[in-house]
C-alpha cells in the first residue's frame, strides 16, 4: 500500500509541482482553504488551518503518513505591512502542525526560506546563526523555532525554487518568459545572489529525504551562486527570447522595496554528505523546466484558475 501525502497550501506552486512529481509513488492529497483545484489522480480535502481541533479530526480521517507544509505568507512587502498575520501563517501555525503531527505520529516536512539571514555571507550553512532582516524572514524564523520545539523528528528544508504556476499565481521565472515573450522590458537586479533550485530537482531531493526520514535542518540548493539578472539571462538564452530586453538594475535603485538581503546563497553541502546525491548546475535545470513545458500535465497545471 503507497503512503499517503498530505500537503498544506495545497493550491500554491510548490504543492502542486510536488503533487505531480510524487503522484506514482504515493497517495497524495491537498489540503485545500479558499481555492478548489483539481488534478487527475490527486485527492482533495479542506484544512482549517487556524482551528486545532477541526485540523486534527480532518488529519484522523485522513490518515496521511506524512505531511509537507507548504502553506506560508511569501509576499515580503505584504509581510512587513500585516506582521501578525505573517507570524500566525509562517510562525505559529507551523508550529501547531508539529505538535498535531508528533501526538498522531505523523512524518513531518516543514518548508522554510533562503531569507533568514543579513546577506553579508554567502553559502549559509545550517549551523550558522539566523539574523533576518524584514518581517518575512523573521516570520519563518519563527516557524522553524516552532516547528523544533514541537516536533524534533520534524525535517526542515531551507529552498529557494522555480518552475511552472498557475494562472492565479505566476512564479518569477514565468514572469520573466512571458515579459520577454510579449517583447517587454523588465528590470532584473544584478546585485542580489541566490542558489535556486528546480521544483522536480528539488523533490526529487525531498522524496530520498522523506523515504529515509531525515530529520532536523537541511539546505536543498543549486550548487551555484546566481544574480537574479544572471537568471534572467539563462532564461532567455534557452527559451530563445530577446536577452537585452532584460534591464542590469541595482536593488537600491528600489529605495521603496522592503529591506532585502543582498546574498541569499545556501550550502547544500550537508545535503550532499548525507545522501551521496548530486544537485545539476543550474543551466542543467534550467533545460529540465525548458523541457517541462511540453508535458501534458504540467500544461494542465497552468490552465488551472
Amino acid at each position: 500500500m503507497r503512503k499517503k501525502i498530505l500537503f498544506t497550501g495545497g493550491s500554491g506552486l510548490l504543492a502542486l509541482n510536488g503533487a505531480l512529481f510524487l503522484r506514482n509513488d504515493f497517495e497524495i492529497y491537498l489540503g485545500l482553504h479558499n481555492r478548489i483545484v483539481s488534478l487527475q489522480g490527486i485527492k482533495n480535502c479542506i484544512l482549517e488551518l487556524d482551528n486545532e481541533q477541526n485540523l486534527e479530526n480532518e488529519l484522523i480521517r485522513i490518515k496521511p503518513d506524512i505531511i509537507i507544509n507548504a502553506a506560508g505568507m511569501t509576499n515580503v512587502e505584504e509581510c512587513e505591512v500585516n506582521p501578525e498575520e505573517a507570524k500566525k501563517i509562517n510562525g505559529i501555525i507551523p508550529g501547531m502542525l508539529a505538535r498535531l503531527s508528533k501526538k498522531l505520529n505523523i512524518y513531518f516536512v516543514h518548508i522554510s526560506t533562503d531569507h533568514l539571514f543579513d546577506g553579508t555571507k554567502s553559502f549559509q550553512t545550517e549551523e550558522d546563526i539566523v539574523s533576518p532582516i524584514n518581517e518575512y524572514g523573521k516570520s519563518k524564523a519563527k516557524g522553524e523555532q516552532e516547528v523544533i520545539i514541537n516536533n524534533k523528528e520534524a525535517l526542515i528544508l531551507r529552498t529557494n525554487f522555480f518552475g511552472w504556476g498557475t494562472n492565479y499565481r505566476q512564479s518569477f521565472s514565468e514572469y520573466i518568459i512571458k515579459n520577454l515573450q510579449l517583447n517587454k522590458s523588465i528590470d532584473l537586479f544584478y546585485d542580489v545572489y541566490y542558489t535556486p533550485i528546480f521544483l522536480n530537482t528539488l523533490f526529487d531531493c525531498i522524496k530520498f529525504l522523506i523515504e529515509n526520514k531525515f530529520n532536523n535542518i537541511i539546505n536543498i540548493a543549486s550548487f551555484d551562486k546566481i544574480t537574479k539578472y544572471e537568471f534572467g539571462i539563462l532564461l532567455a538564452d534557452r527559451f530563445k527570447l530577446n536577452k537585452n530586453l532584460i534591464n542590469k538594475v541595482s536593488i537600491k535603485s528600489n529605495p521603496e522595496l522592503v529591506k532585502r538581503p543582498l546574498d541569499m546563497s545556501l550550502s547544500s553541502q550537508k545535503f550532499n554528505n548525507l545522501t551521496g546525491l548530486f544537485i545539476p548546475n543550474i543551466s542543467t535545470q534550467i533545460e529540465l523546466f525548458y523541457k517541462q513545458q511540453f508535458e501534458t500535465e504540467y500544461n494542465k497545471l497552468k490552465d488551472l484558475k
